[in-house]
């Protein structure tokens, strides 16, 4: 589900992304993105999703990326493939429940793929979640921590996440962490 609002007085635009991305919701939040109205200094996008079609999501953290205007993610759930377009947004703002990670959760779709395919698709995915993460100045390893289940994360001599899992992060975490 998608809604934008109009701009306020400030110049933030806001677009609520809920629920599942599909090919007609990432033409919208694409074309919302892409055709800013004047007087826009700031696109918020608030997102409470559990990503969705692979596609789309990159359409979606493309236009972020490329916007001629600073990019928000405000985050309360952004799991499984919603993590690429936090990555490509400027600042990362979550509120108390927020939620982010788990981008690396196997889809039904790639479970018929031999595992050299796999690992190869898990590898261009990372490749392009550390991208967008870079791009913004964020620590791409955190990302691709929520990712690559062979990594390990430490930060501030804390095992975030040990080899074997996939990271996930909530709001303190977050917030500990640096990325919001």
């Amino acid at each position: 589900m998608l809604r934008a609002q109009e701009p306020t007085p400030s110049g933030i635009f806001t677009i609520l992304i809920q629920g599942s991305i599909t090919e007609e919701s990432g033409r919208e939040i694409v074309a919302q993105i892409s055709g800013v109205p004047a007087g826009v200094r700031t696109i918020a996008v608030v997102i409470d999703s559990d990503g969705g079609a692979l596609p789309e999501i990159f359409a979606v953290a493309d236009a972020l990326a490329s916007a001629s205007v600073t990019t928000v993610a405000y985050v309360k759930n952004a799991v499984a493939s919603a993590v690429f377009i936090v990555a490509a947004s400027d600042k990362i703002v979550t509120d108390r429940y927020g939620v982010i990670g788990g981008a690396g959760v196997v889809s039904r779709d790639f479970l018929c793929l031999s595992d050299s395919l796999f690992a190869a698709v898990r590898e261009e995915l990372t490749v392009k979640l550390r991208r967008y993460a870079e791009q913004k100045r964020h620590d791409s390893d955190i990302f691709v921590a929520m990712l690559d289940h062979q990594s390990s994360l430490v930060r501030g001599g804390k095992e975030w996440k040990p080899p074997g899992e996939i990271l996930s992060l909530t709001a303190e975490d977050m917030l500990c962490l640096g990325l919001a």
